[in-house]
């Protein structure tokens, strides 16, 4: 997923201004006292930008939401592109220019999110129906029937039979008590936003079951794609080392939505700690779980409490042997997944080819470039048997350095043919392997980029 998330930077980040036609983020209102059983969908449609209040803080919940009310809620969450690109202007005749909703009306007849009635009009200001409600959504959702069965004694010979029955077989929407529908009753705000909320999640439910990581981004708020792209660590807060979910790590989590955390050994006191720690993570998390890496390449660098330390990657490259290599990333996969943690920050694929390199050194397989391509793709085949994504590092080539990256800028003078022949190598062999996720260095590289920058503050990972 995570590599998949990487080919929407640019894309995302082109889009971060395209906000301003819809609601404000994370909108509060004082008055859903009497509607607590639709607070939690209302509030998450207002943190989508997709539902707005009627002003003074107030979202009126129990008016009736209007024709227009409800195609600029499914604008603001299908199109917001579109609302921002330009006008789109409805052929209805009783949709004036002046009408506060004129250009979502027009995108959603543009799109087929709703229709009008046969004499040309669209009623706008008119009540939304229950019927009507469905029908919206059903053409606004790809939904597919689903496995409950609900009998509603009031909807066979309805004009909405069918999208009510596509909702209700998906668990969507509900009857009353007494087995009706009441298909032409009016919804209310708060009504349509849990309707809308509930076709959203049991979307985003079912792109995750399938994996369908396309699927699940285009559901995605815009901070939550931006969140994707962030895997901070959590080394400490209020001056001490994070080993529980306290309150400032709750608020990184839910205000960023991040993409996923980094554990260093100040955030790991033992297995049993590391489990709670991981587990409890995931809980804060939510729908979207986390990605939990950590460094653990064996050897010098380790971080699995009590697990198994396997000989560094030096002893590894010295036995030449691939079925080791793989079998090494096998088990320190399966001891990661057994903490909860998904990725490891790892095979180090530099070339240790400078005996004065202060960092690399017995982190590497070997100096003879081969020998890391090989058995790095094979230390990642075996993490992704056992479930764990590889990170492999140091991007473009840390081996023949001088400089420790983490306190300095070292830069590779060599040309372009040995650094393809020696430093790319082992990483264009991962890449053509699959590999999901690079980690990259403090490294510069005169003969592919020779333009000159400053080095950031500051440290991720190792």
């Amino acid at each position: 997923m995570k590599h998949k998330m990487m080919t929407m930077v640019g894309a995302v980040l082109s889009s971060m201004f395209i906000l301003a036609g819809s609601a404000a983020a994370e909108e509060r209102f004082s008055d859903l006292q009497h509607v607590k059983w639709a607070e939690d969908s209302i509030t998450y449609m207002a943190d989508r930008g997709t539902v707005a209040g009627v002003g003074n803080g107030k979202f009126a919940p129990e008016k009736p939401v209007t024709r227009a009310q409800a195609v600029t809620f499914l604008v603001r969450e299908l199109y917001p592109e579109q609302l921002q690109s330009g006008a789109v202007s409805p052929s209805y005749t009783d949709v004036q220019s002046t009408h506060p909703f004129y250009h979502e009306i027009g995108i959603a007849e543009h799109y087929g999110l709703a229709s009008g009635f046969p004499d040309g009009s669209f009623h706008p200001d008119a009540a939304m129906s229950r019927a009507e409600t469905a029908a919206f959504l059903t053409r606004a959702y790809a939904l597919t029937t689903g496995g409950m069965s609900v009998s509603l004694t009031d909807v066979q010979h309805h004009w909405a039979a069918e999208p009510i029955q596509l909702m209700s077989s998906n668990g969507l929407i509900g009857g009353y008590t007494d087995g009706t529908y009441r298909p032409d009753r009016s919804v209310t705000r708060a009504e349509f936003s849990v309707f809308l909320a509930r076709v959203i999640r049991f979307e985003r439910e079912a792109a995750i079951a399938l994996q369908d990581w396309d699927k699940l981004i285009s559901y995605m708020t815009l901070s939550e794609q931006v969140g994707q792209m962030l895997m901070p660590d959590m080394r400490q807060w209020n001056g001490q080392p994070t080993t529980t979910v306290n309150e400032g790590l709750k608020r990184t989590v839910q205000d960023l939505d991040l993409g996923g955390m980094i554990l260093f050994d100040k955030n790991i006191v033992n297995a049993r700690q590391v489990v709670q720690l991981t587990h409890d993570l995931q809980k804060e998390a939510g729908e979207l779980p986390l990605f939990l890496g950590v460094d653990q390449e064996g050897g010098v660098i380790k971080r699995i409490p009590g697990g198994t330390n396997l000989p560094g990657q030096m002893a590894l490259g010295a036995s030449g042997d691939p079925k080791l290599a793989k079998a090494a990333g096998k088990l320190t996969g399966e001891e990661l997944r057994a903490l909860g943690l998904q990725v490891n920050f790892a095979p180090v694929l530099d070339v240790n080819s400078n005996p004065d390199n202060p960092i690399i050194g017995m982190r590497s397989f070997s100096a003879d470039a081969d020998l890391v391509s090989r058995l790095g793709l094979d230390t990642i085949q075996g993490l992704r048997q056992a479930g764990v994504i590889a990170a492999v590092k140091h991007f473009p080539g840390h081996g023949d350095t001088t400089v420790d990256s983490h306190l300095g800028l070292p830069v590779l003078t060599h040309n372009r043919e040995r650094l393809d022949a020696v430093e790319l190598k082992p990483f264009r062999t991962a890449i053509e392997g699959g590999v999901e996720m690079i980690m990259t260095a403090h490294i510069a590289f005169p003969a592919i980029e020779n333009e000159h920058v400053r080095k950031a503050s500051g440290r991720t990972s190792c």
